[in-house]
C-alpha cells in the first residue's frame, strides 16, 4: 500500500514447459529457470520486472518509483471523476429544478385561463342581465328575477 492506494503485487520464479519423455499422451511438465519476476496489477493492467541483465533485486528502487507514479495518476484519475461526477450532479439538479419551474409556469397558465373564462362568463351574464333590466325596466316580475 502506497499513499492510501493497494497494489496486487505477485513474486514468482519464471518456469519452462518441457515436454515429459515419460507422458505417452504428450503431457509436460515446468522447469524452473531460477528467474525471479515482480508482476503488479495497476488498474486492470499489469507491469512485468524479470530478472535479466540486471536483478529484479537491482531495480526495486525503480519499481517502488513506478508505484509512487501509479499512486499520483489514480489519485489524480480519482479526483478528476470525483469532479465530473459532482458536475454532472450538479447538471442534473438544475435540469430538475428547471422542470419543476416549467411545471409551476403551466400550472399558473391554466390557472389564469380559468379565471379568465370565469370572468368572460361572469361579464357575459352581467352584460345579459343588465340588457334584460334596460329591456323590462317597470316589469315587477322581471325585477324579482334579477334580485
Amino acid at each position: 500500500m502506497i499513499d492510501g492506494e493497494e497494489f496486487r503485487i505477485k513474486f514468482r520464479e519464471k518456469c519452462v514447459r518441457k515436454d515429459d519423455p515419460k507422458s505417452t499422451w504428450g503431457g509436460t511438465y515446468l522447469e524452473p529457470t531460477s528467474k525471479l519476476s515482480i508482476r503488479v496489477r495497476v488498474d486492470y493492467n499489469d507491469k512485468q520486472w524479470i530478472d535479466g541483465y540486471t536483478m529484479v533485486e537491482d531495480r526495486l528502487v525503480d519499481i517502488i518509483a513506478y508505484l509512487e507514479v501509479k499512486t499520483v495518476e489514480i489519485k489524480i484519475e480519482k479526483e478528476e471523476n470525483r469532479r465530473i461526477n459532482d458536475e454532472a450532479a450538479y447538471q442534473r439538479k438544475l435540469k430538475a429544478l428547471e422542470l419543476r419551474r416549467i411545471q409551476w409556469e403551466e400550472a399558473k397558465q391554466k390557472k389564469l385561463l380559468r379565471d379568465v373564462e370565469k370572468w368572460d362568463q361572469w361579464m357575459k351574464l352581467t352584460t345579459y342581465t343588465n340588457f334584460i333590466k334596460k329591456l323590462y325596466v317597470n316589469d315587477p316580475k322581471v325585477a324579482d328575477w334579477l334580485t
